[in-house]
């Protein structure tokens, strides 16, 4: 079987999916953080394929759905913010990407806050394996953020009463920009590709087994 045809077949069946679901005027919360995960595998496969408005309009969708069942401390709210700035990032929109990463570490802080009061009334005195994996989580997306403040203009309104002879951080220099731009990873990876064989095919950036693993690309 080719693997455009898997694809097409994926996208007939969480389409069907999505109708279905999208019928119900009144959904119970399960059916509702079902319809969310179709969205969200549907906006995984607009990604794979590099149609970015479309990936990025079906974990819009995701989000709101989540919104409306989760609390905004719940991964699965972390989770939509981060995937959904990943398809800004891609499609070259790094100010709307660094809102969502923004908006995924407030949702992981949420959460590293409700388990450490957690911990702390069942007198524990170690972390747990949730408060870790959520500590290496946050760390992710906090590098992630750094690295693209490095190349997203200051607003200008920020800018007002700073020394110009002081360094500013997000403004990087010409040398610094020429050396070493912090660009999309799929963008680097195709540079990298087309150094090495001109006639190669692009890769996409996208893990295929996991699209939403949140894992520091560098």
């Amino acid at each position: 079987v080719e693997e455009d045809d898997l694809r097409t077949h994926a996208w007939q069946v969480l389409e069907t999916a999505r109708v279905i679901l999208s019928r119900k005027e009144s959904r119970p919360k399960r059916d509702t953080l079902m319809l969310a995960d179709v969205h969200m595998r549907l906006g995984d496969l607009n990604l794979y394929n590099e149609q970015y408005a479309d990936s990025y309009g079906d974990y819009t969708r995701c989000r709101e759905l989540r919104m409306q069942v989760c609390d905004p401390s719940d991964r699965a709210i972390t989770e939509a913010e981060y995937i959904s700035g990943l398809a800004q990032l891609y499609a070259g929109n790094r100010t709307e990407a660094l809102e969502h990463f923004r908006a995924a570490a407030s949702s992981c802080r949420l959460r590293i806050a409700a388990e450490a009061a957690r911990s702390a009334a069942a007198n524990l005195q170690q972390p747990t394996p949730e408060a870790q994996a959520l500590g290496q989580i946050l760390k992710d997306i906090e590098e992630r953020i750094e690295e693209e403040e490095l190349v997203v203009p200051i607003p200008e309104e920020e800018l007002s009463g700073l020394d110009p002879q002081a360094p500013m951080k997000g403004v990087a220099s010409e040398e610094e920009e020429a050396f070493e731009e912090v660009v999309p990873v799929s963008t680097r990876k195709r540079e990298r590709s087309a150094d090495k064989d001109p006639d190669a095919k692009e890769d996409s950036e996208v893990d295929v087994e996991n699209p939403t693993k949140m894992t520091r690309t560098a």
